[in-house]
């Protein structure tokens, strides 16, 4: 795994911390479940972590809902 904590802005970070998204990623990944999100992978976003860049970084399995 790469470190992404680094590339993030503190106000990104803030953000994340305070939604749900963390624990929805965590559960998907504990229970094995796929997490269905209207993002894109963009792993040169700075300003928001988006769910499929932490998807991919703790190999959880999610599909976006354009392309389903």
């Amino acid at each position: 795994m790469r470190n992404i904590n680094s590339q993030f802005t503190v106000a990104a970070k803030e953000e994340f911390a305070r939604n749900a998204v963390a624990w929805l990623i965590a559960y998907a990944k504990a229970k094995g479940h796929t997490l269905v999100t209207h993002e894109v992978f963009n792993p040169q976003s700075k300003k928001k972590i988006l769910i499929p860049v932490v998807c991919e970084e703790f190999e959880v399995r999610y599909v976006n809902t354009l392309k389903c």
